[in-house]
C-alpha cells in the first residue's frame, strides 16, 4: 500500500527505492546500504530533499484532528 508513496519520494529525490517483490531484492538492499554507507554527498542530498517534502509535525497534526473529532462526538 505504499508503492506510490514511495515512488512519489523517489520523483522528490527524497529517498531510494527498492521492489521489494523482486526476486533479488536482497542483494539490492545490501548494494544500495553499501552505496549509502560509502555516499556521504548522496546521504545528504536525501536529507535535504526529504527535509522539503517532510516537516516533522504530522504526529502534531494527526492528533490535533483526532482531538477535534472526538471532541465533536
Amino acid at each position: 500500500n505504499q508503492v506510490a508513496v514511495a515512488a512519489a519520494l523517489t520523483e522528490a529525490g527524497a529517498s531510494l527505492r527498492l521492489d521489494a517483490s523482486s526476486a533479488d531484492f536482497d542483494v539490492a538492499f545490501g548494494q544500495q546500504v553499501d552505496r549509502l554507507v560509502a555516499d556521504g554527498a548522496l546521504r545528504a542530498m536525501l536529507s535535504a530533499a526529504s527535509a522539503l517534502v517532510c516537516d516533522g509535525d504530522g504526529a502534531r497534526r494527526v492528533a490535533a484532528a483526532f482531538l477535534a473529532h472526538i471532541s465533536r462526538t
